[in-house]
């Protein structure tokens, strides 16, 4: 045998194969509840999530909340005239945007805008 194959041996330590085993099922463990970990955020986030839906939909004719805290969107939805405009802040996402907000999708009036592409696929609504 030469000096170089003393050095490298084929073969690592019986030691440290002896302890692959229970390394492995150390890691099987560690990951085993980190999982439970991240299953039961995940679980307490969606709980969450459906929380805050719940009460986004409520207002004063399905709560105990007062009417005025309707907010100004029912009372821009219920307008016969709105003027919509976003001069300069034109972008790929306003489709989104308007969507969110949930006032132009409601809106059954006239809509005076800039006549931005985004507002058109909005037909109930007639656009000035």
């Amino acid at each position: 045998m030469n000096l170089q194959e003393e050095n490298c041996p084929s073969r690592p330590p019986q030691e440290l194969i002896d302890l692959l085993p229970k390394l492995a099922k150390a890691h099987i463990n560690f990951f085993e509840h980190r999982v439970e970990q991240l299953t039961d955020l995940i679980e307490s986030l969606i709980a969450r999530i459906q929380d805050l839906k719940a009460q986004i939909v409520k207002n004063s004719s399905n709560s105990s909340k007062p009417p005025s805290s309707d907010g100004l969107k029912n009372h821009l939805v219920d307008s016969q005239v709105l003027h919509f405009d976003e001069t300069g802040m034109h972008t790929k996402q306003d489709k989104y945007a308007i969507n969110a907000f949930n006032i132009l999708p409601e809106f059954t009036g006239t809509a005076i805008h800039d006549h931005w592409f985004t507002y058109f696929p909005y037909k109930h609504v007639q656009h000035i």
